[in-house]
């Protein structure tokens, strides 16, 4: 009786827990805004503001950066599905659902060194994947080189930091693309310097270990300082009006899930569980693909995922109605059988093909 009590509690907490998020999502302040469509770009808005607010950025940041070629490494994955990549950044830029998307630039490899476009912004996220994998894994042999323009991570920088979330990718980003969408900095070595304050900025909030701020400039392999990210950092908060706690995908996954799964760990690893690494997977995968936070709200892209993972283990159908229940009740921002729903599956099927080209679940679904 005391465990049942126990665990009542804990699917209330994630209740309310889902409360504060679906509120959080509502927020004008939480609401992305597609700084890379081209609609945004030939507003008002860019061509009044762009000079005005690029000074919210400290020119400090800027000096004496200098570009390294690309790589081609890929990210190493702490779980089984592999990692997210900049595979996703040829994704069509709309697709057959009934949700409209504005037109992206894209951007082929000749923009990589000019002006912000998907690819470049999917690049500097393949950066952030590296380095918070580098930072939970326990030593290195060599320094590894990431696959985004001078950037590197420092095997003498990064040990002894466990339990550092993947989330936290995810809430980087946030930042980072806020930031641009309010600033119009057009910039790749602001871009560059704003993500890595964005990084520490979201660990130092998020994260259950503290990273020290010289072991983020490292990576920018001498060109940015200490003192560089501590500009932007105030930068961006101020930038925010201190609105750092975005929701995301993965944590309305977190906290959708018990209220489906019962004694899920008791009885071993089973195929629920599968259902919910996958689904973090493409979440975390989500984040890479620009369509998936310009366009659909978070709760949309969890329920999404959740979806795709029932289907891609062959959850049965008694499960995955009482799924919808629950979203049903929780009177979230949209329901699991919306078109809205809909259209993010199609779009995660799509960016799960292109980052994971040896599986073919997804092909032609």
């Amino acid at each position: 009786m005391q465990s049942m009590t126990k665990k009542q509690v804990e699917i209330d907490g994630h209740r309310l827990h889902l409360k504060a998020l679906v509120m959080r999502e509502r927020d004008v302040a939480y609401r992305t805004r597609g700084y890379l469509s081209d609609e945004w770009r030939t507003g008002p808005p860019w061509r009044e503001d762009r000079e005005t607010n690029a000074n919210c950025a400290d020119a400090s940041t800027t000096t004496s950066w200098s570009p390294m070629s690309a790589g081609g490494a890929t990210t190493t994955r702490r779980i089984r599905f592999g990692s997210p990549t900049s595979a996703m950044t040829s994704l069509p830029e709309s697709d057959s659902s009934s949700v409209s998307s504005p037109s992206y630039r894209v951007g082929g490899p000749e923009s990589m060194s000019g002006r912000l476009c998907i690819r470049r912004r999917a690049k500097i996220i393949e950066w952030m994947y590296h380095v918070v994998d580098m930072l939970v894994l326990p030593c290195f042999t060599r320094p590894i080189f990431c696959t985004y323009n001078g950037l590197m991570l420092d095997d003498c920088s990064f040990t002894n930091y466990e339990d550092l979330s993947r989330e936290i990718v995810s809430i980087s980003t946030f930042y980072l693309d806020q930031y641009h969408a309010k600033t119009h900095v057009d910039d790749v070595e602001v871009f560059q310097v704003v993500a890595m304050a964005s990084l520490y900025l979201a660990i130092k909030l998020h994260g259950q270990k503290k990273v020290a701020i010289r072991a983020i400039a490292s990576t920018g392999n001498g060109a940015v300082t200490v003192g560089h990210i501590e500009a932007m950092e105030l930068s961006i908060m101020r930038c925010l009006d201190w609105h750092l706690f975005p929701p995301t995908s993965v944590s309305f996954i977190e906290n959708l899930y018990p209220l489906i799964v019962s004694n899920s760990r008791d009885d071993g690893w089973g195929p629920l569980d599968d259902s919910l690494e996958f689904s973090i997977f493409l979440a975390e995968l989500s984040v890479c693909s620009y369509p998936c936070v310009s366009v659909h709200p978070p709760s949309s892209v969890a329920i999404a995922a959740i979806l795709l993972g029932f289907e891609y283990f062959d959850i049965p159908d008694e499960t995955r109605d009482a799924f919808r229940r629950s979203v049903d009740c929780l009177a979230m921002s949209v329901d699991a059988n919306s078109p809205e729903v809909e259209a993010c599956c199609g779009l995660l099927r799509q960016v799960y093909a292109l980052a994971m080209p040896a599986d073919t679940f997804f092909v032609g679904g």
